[in-house]
């Protein structure tokens, strides 16, 4: 059960540790802090599905509207590019990688052009029965 002051999904850079904080709404929120001292920042977000990862000094989540969002903690705008439902991302730099939907299927977001596309949308080689799901982190047999 998630109830009202749980915290989760947490991600740690240098000193800065960012999570998801659900006493700020049901759907979580993202907040980050030093891990040495200082109180908890909200950094944004009222909806937070997947995330908050922190790379490069910003943080980089999804938001309710399907946005994965992009935000330097230094200050500035969100980046944020929408695209479809993300299960999991990584971040590095102006870039994070989502898996997207039961199709397992992996997509580049790029927050210096502002967009997002395919990287592997394949499930199995041909000739081989198994196949990896990078999404899921497991094999399956699409013939069973």
């Amino acid at each position: 059960y998630k109830g009202t002051g749980d915290q989760e999904t947490p991600d740690v850079e240098g000193r800065t540790v960012v999570y998801k904080d659900l006493n700020r709404s049901r759907s979580g929120w993202v907040v980050g802090k030093d891990l040495f001292g200082g109180e908890a920042q909200e950094i944004g977000g009222e909806v937070v599905y997947v995330g908050p990862k922190i790379d490069g000094g910003a943080v980089v989540w999804e938001n309710g509207a399907s946005q994965i969002c992009r935000r330097p903690l230094s200050g500035g705008a969100d980046q944020c590019v929408r695209d479809t439902r993300a299960t999991d991302l990584s971040v590095s730099g102006s870039h994070a990688v989502i898996c997207v939907g039961s199709n397992s299927s992996v997509r580049l977001v790029d927050f210096e052009a502002l967009s997002s596309k395919y990287l592997d949308s394949s499930t199995t080689s041909p000739g081989n029965s198994r196949a990896w799901t990078p999404c899921s982190r497991e094999f399956w047999n699409p013939g069973s």
